[in-house]
Order: structure tokens, then sequence, then C-alpha cells
């Protein structure tokens, strides 16, 4: 046989190549219901791949052809899936490299990969690796409006996971917005209390009064507060009295008394209060 008749174009063994008529349906089959439950489908084809695959030269570049010529390209969720997987004993972690995935079955959350490994080209494993992938838990951050985030546009704030942010010491996810000089405004904080999920704000600068606070009253969300060089007083302070889900406060500067703070620690006992004087 000449080698122009033994090898495709790019390399792969045409004897391996599927070219009667139970392969070709196969394949064809494997390929089209591709994203459905294809199990049965893939127990019919395997004998025949198998049978080819002896054929096929021990080389990466080869084997590789020869799979996605039969199978089709890799599958990416499918290898993420089974990324981890122990698809036989011994087997090197992670898989990654010279590894294809395909999904077989999906129920609900639960999933079948069929993954080959060919890293080793002398020794190529096949198995199918079973996986549960639960639905993400949604939190508030998952819904919030259009309107929300076009104001977090308009202030160009950033989506963040507070580390600890949340009452019970987990990890909490929102908008985290910065104001200074003439952004600072009153204007731009009422704007900022409209996102639901506004879990840190800085304000800095003196054009940041008593009023500048009067927006933030009982946000239920707002973990984190900075108050750097600013007018607010012990007045503003008291605004923040019904933040129940503050969990830090930073006050650097301005008018605030440590009577001030003392009151907002009683009416806040879970909020760490941190007053910080700027030496003159």
């Amino acid at each position: 046989m000449s080698l122009i008749a033994a090898c495709c174009d790019d390399g792969r063994n045409a004897q391996a190549s599927p070219s009667i008529e139970a392969e070709r349906a196969c394949v064809q089959a494997f390929k089209k219901q591709a994203g459905q439950n294809r199990m049965e489908t893939w127990k019919a084809l395997k004998p025949l791949l198998t049978k080819r695959l002896a054929s096929v030269p021990k080389t990466k570049t080869a084997l590789k052809g020869f799979f996605e010529q039969w199978l089709g390209h890799s599958e990416r969720e499918a290898l993420e899936r089974s990324e981890d997987a122990v698809v036989w004993a011994l087997s090197p972690e992670p898989n990654r490299g010279d590894v294809l995935a395909y999904q077989l079955s999906s129920e609900k959350n639960s999933f079948e990969d069929l993954v080959i490994d060919f890293r080793n080209p002398d020794k190529v494993e096949m198995g199918i690796v079973a996986d549960y992938a639960p639905t993400p838990k949604k939190g508030p951050h998952d819904q919030i409006s259009r309107k929300e985030k076009q104001i977090a546009a308009e202030l160009n704030a950033t989506e963040i996971n507070l580390g600890g942010g949340s009452l019970d010491g987990s990890a909490k996810t929102g908008f985290w917005v910065q104001l200074e000089g003439a952004q600072a405004s009153e204007g731009n904080v009422r704007k900022a209390a409209q996102l639901t999920t506004l879990v840190g704000l800085r304000l800095t600068g003196t054009g940041v009064t008593d009023a500048c606070l009067l927006p933030l009253q009982g946000h239920p969300y707002l973990a984190t507060l900075d108050l750097y060089s600013t007018s607010v007083s012990d007045a503003g302070l008291a605004h923040l009295a019904g933040l129940n889900a503050l969990k830090w406060l930073t006050i650097d500067g301005g008018g605030v008394t440590q009577q001030g703070v003392n009151a907002l620690r009683s009416a806040l006992p879970k909020c760490e209060v941190k007053l910080q004087k700027r030496k003159s």
C-alpha cells in the first residue's frame, strides 16, 4: 500500500477511518447527539472504535486526529467537569493536556462523561466519569435590576467578594463604591444607596457632610464604610444607627468625637468602629 493510500492529508491513518456502513452510522449518530443522552450510541460505537484504534500509529498527533475523526472535537464543559476525576487507578491528575472528554448523558445536575487519555501514547485509556454539578445558589447580587447596573456604571462601582462581610462570617458579594472630592456629593451617595447590594462605600473630602449620610439610613446590606477627611459630625454619625449589616466603620479625620463613636457602638454592637484623628 502506498503512503498516500495509507494516510489522510492530516496524518491520520486511513485504515482507522470509519469506512463500513455500521461505523459511519455510529459516528454520525454520536456527533449528532452531542449534548443529548448518547450512552447507548457509545456502547455500540466503542467496540468498532477500539478495533480501529489498533491500527493507529502510537503518536499523540495521530491519536488526537483519530479520536476527533470518530467522536468530534473535545467538549470543554465535559473536560472541565472531569479534570480532577480519577479515570483509572494511578492515573495522573489533573486530567489536562492530551486528554479529550465528551458528555454521554445528563439528568438534572448529574453527568456522565467519556474521558480519553493519550498522554502515554503506548497506553491509551478510555473511561466514563460520573459527576454531580449542583446548581449554584443565587444570592442578592445575582438578582440586581438593570437600573442598579446603570447606577453602578455611573459611579464606576467595582464588584467584590468581601471576605467575612456577612454577619455570620461568610463572604459577601456586592458593589464597592469610592467617592472623592466633588464626586462625594449627597446626590451620588443617594445613588449609591439605591444599590441593594452596596457592600462597601468610601467617602473622602470635606464636602462630605452630615446630610450625605442621610441616604444610607437603614441600608440592609452595607458591610463596610470609610469616612476620610470629611466634615461629618456626631449628628451625621447618628444617621448610621440603623445599619444593622455594618461590620466595619473607619473614621479618619472630621468632627466626630469619641462620645459619638460610643453612641454608635451601643446602637451597633456587632460593628467595629475605628476612630482615627488626623494630626494637625
